[in-house]
């Protein structure tokens, strides 16, 4: 992507990220995605994690709105379920 198709502001989810910040980060801003999740999100888009969201296309914004949106349709990777699932036994046995 060239220069001129460079975006300062994206809006992705609802949220204003500004263009220079590192895709990964950047995700990390949205409410309810940490950087694991924005991780395990770029990997199963084959996204470059350093790039700036700025030169990201619309294809890959799309992409990566639909898997906010319905993230059943990513492939997690296994220790990031298994963390899930102690997660919720944690939180049932506390209440």
């Amino acid at each position: 992507m060239s220069v001129s198709e460079y975006r300062y502001i994206l809006r992705i989810a609802g949220k204003d990220i500004e263009g220079s910040k590192k895709i990964i980060i950047a995700l990390s801003q949205i409410k309810g995605i940490g950087y694991n999740l924005s991780q395990t999100i770029l990997q199963s888009l084959n996204i470059n994690s350093n790039m700036r969201i700025g030169f990201l296309t619309e294809k890959e914004v799309s992409d990566i709105e639909a898997a906010i949106k319905n993230p059943s349709l990513i492939e997690f990777q296994i220790g990031i379920l298994i963390g899930e699932r102690i997660m919720t036994r944690v939180q049932t046995s506390i209440c």
